[in-house]
């Protein structure tokens, strides 16, 4: 775990123990799921006995990501990509079956909805609806980077620590600032960063955020970040470059 904040890398090293007890973990919860299934079947065949399945959006998704020993973790609530990341399906009539590699967020899901249902929302809200990507998933219009924080508190305690941070995040579609980079400031009093070059770190396992040749895209990154901390109210959706 290179290049971590202090505070991070402090987090020791996963034994057998730890590793056997995360494994066992990550099948009970495969487990669990069952239920899930089963409900969901249920679920499908009333809507097809009452003839409400072509009328009905399904959606599944999940709040979080989770750690499961990547970068000595197990938790949630850190900005790296096992946790930010979640899945996302969606089953409405008239679209047909596919996959997109758009970048869509948790706050999408409103006006999603919001329009599938024909209905306007009486506030201004900050996501996007992805209908246009139900409709054609290689859809050019869309996000170029996007805000990803968390604001609680300062927790150095814990095992792992959890410390509030801000963090600007591009798409594969970013043209200003390279694709597919995640730069990081540390609310931690230390003035902590990290930068990831994710095409040539997946796994983000070396930061470059001291390496002077990145010095000028983390100049522009840190600019669109102070530029996010102040949107709302319908004015992100400009900085992500909708």
């Amino acid at each position: 775990m290179s290049d971590k904040p202090a505070w991070l890398a402090k987090v020791p090293a996963m034994t057998a123990t730890d590793i056997s007890c995360l494994n066992r973990q990550y099948r009970d919860r495969l487990n669990s799921l069952r239920a899930v299934d089963d409900l969901v079947a249920g679920l499908m065949k009333a809507l097809s006995r009452h003839n409400e399945l072509d009328s009905t959006v399904l959606i599944f998704t999940s709040d979080n990501g989770y750690f499961y020993g990547q970068h000595r973790l197990t938790d949630k609530v850190l900005v790296y990509e096992e946790s930010i990341r979640v899945p996302l399906y969606i089953r409405a009539p008239g679209f047909p079956v596919q996959t997109t590699w758009r970048a869509v967020l948790n706050n999408d899901l409103a006006p999603t909805i919001a329009e599938l249902a024909g209905v306007t929302p009486g506030l201004a809200v900050d996501g996007t609806s992805v209908a246009p990507l139900l409709a054609d998933p290689h859809e050019a219009n869309w996000r170029k980077r996007f805000l990803v924080e968390y604001l609680g508190p300062i927790e150095t305690d814990r095992v792992p620590p959890r410390v509030p941070f801000s963090a600007v995040r591009t798409t594969n579609l970013a043209r200003s600032t390279p694709a597919n980079q995640l730069y990081v400031e540390w609310r931690d009093n230390l003035g902590s960063r990290e930068f990831y070059d994710l095409p040539n770190d997946r796994y983000q396992l070396r930061s470059q955020h001291d390496n002077p040749a990145w010095a000028g895209v983390l100049t522009d990154l840190a600019a669109w970040l102070g530029e996010f901390r102040n949107c709302g109210n319908g004015t992100c959706q400009v900085l992500e470059g909708n």
